[in-house]
């Protein structure tokens, strides 16, 4: 039971490519920077150091599915980061597992923003706040739906690139 958990979440942390689109083709062969190897290769070791941690018994196993889901999701969209805007650098992103877990981007709440994100929109962190995150949309990892968010500070022009 235990080597088959661990093949689910070793899938789970290597998300496959689909070879339907053109672009996520390109990012099956595409090299990252120095910069964003480097942080998947810190998220890949953050993985295996959470299952070694469930293995030895130090956390449950709802909890290492969720933060190896975590994993999954920021490691995907750090790779289609980088990929689809050419760079080598590492935003700050953040991965909604939990509900309350908004409050980490919306501290007070998410009353302010609109009933449905739309993916690559850029949304006060605040009513009126400049601190402001991008919404880079919906994530699938163990099951799990995971909305991710990239901290975009006071840029105004970042939703337009991400709708040509």
């Amino acid at each position: 039971m235990l080597i088959a958990f661990a093949l689910i979440v070793l899938a789970g942390l290597y998300p496959q490519v689909d070879g339907q689109s053109p672009g996520k083709q390109g990012l099956g062969k595409w090299k990252p920077g120095p910069n964003v190897a480097q942080e998947l290769a810190r998220l890949e070791h953050d993985g295996r150091q959470l299952f070694r941690s469930f293995r030895e018994g130090k956390i449950a196993q709802s909890r290492v599915m969720r933060e190896l889901a975590r994993v999954s999701a920021t490691q995907e969209s750090l790779r289609a980061w980088s990929f689809e805007n050419h760079s080598d650098e590492v935003p700050e992103l953040v991965v909604v597992v939990d509900p309350d877990e908004f409050l980490l981007v919306f501290p007070r709440g998410v009353k302010h923003l609109p009933g449905k994100l739309v993916a690559g929109q850029i949304y006060a962190s605040t009513p009126g706040s400049s601190k402001q995150w991008q919404y880079l949309g919906q994530r699938q990892a163990s099951g799990m739906r995971l909305a991710v968010f990239r901290y975009a500070s006071s840029e105004a022009t970042v939703s337009s690139q991400h709708q040509n």
